[in-house]
């Protein structure tokens, strides 16, 4: 199919635009968990933008301002899965790390603990952006000290004490009911 420019009615999920395939929705990687990483096949869990010039992306607006402290996108698997390498991972204002070298049809994790309204991901200008599955952990405003580094759970980024202690921040789980969606 050719790609032409759509916009989406809802205001929470956006994208900079749309490939031009009307099983394609902005929301597609939320309406399950039975994520397929293979355009159009199951129960098409996949978005995909045109190669826009400034950089693709979409977002998700979490209606509240949350600790987000890892990120899993599942790369499409049936072709392209190079598009994804290089881009970039936001919550809120913050960045939380660049996507390297992603295995085409797996799940890649970006984990870092910041603190916004929305997640954005973002690919290199002149980029296709394409996924088939998203997670969101949030953190649960607690935290549990760890006596050896073997004893920490991954992945999550870890901090160090005054005292010296590892603390791990304890994470919610999967928490994609924060977006609200409509279609």
């Amino acid at each position: 199919m050719n790609p032409e420019p759509q916009t989406t009615t809802n205001d929470a999920i956006q994208m900079s635009s749309m490939w031009n395939d009307a099983r394609m929705k902005p929301w597609n990687v939320f309406k399950t968990q039975n994520f397929n990483a293979n355009w159009g096949q199951g129960e098409f869990t996949c978005i995909h933008t045109l190669n826009d010039k400034d950089g693709p992306w979409w977002m998700a607006k979490f209606g509240a301002e949350v600790t987000v402290t890892k990120i899993q996108l599942l790369n499409r698997g049936d072709c392209c899965g190079s598009r994804l390498n290089k881009a970039k991972v936001f919550i809120g204002d913050a960045t939380c790390g660049t996507i390297e070298n992603p295995p085409q049809g797996e799940w890649v994790s970006v984990n870092c603990k910041a603190k916004g309204s929305f997640l954005k991901i973002q690919a290199t200008p002149g980029q296709y952006l394409h996924f088939c599955g998203l997670k969101i952990w949030q953190y649960s405003g607690t935290e549990t000290i760890v006596e050896e580094e073997e004893d920490r759970p991954e992945p999550v980024q870890s901090m160090t004490t005054a005292e010296g202690h590892t603390v791990v921040p304890e994470e919610v789980g999967f928490a994609n009911e924060w977006i609200t969606m409509s279609s």
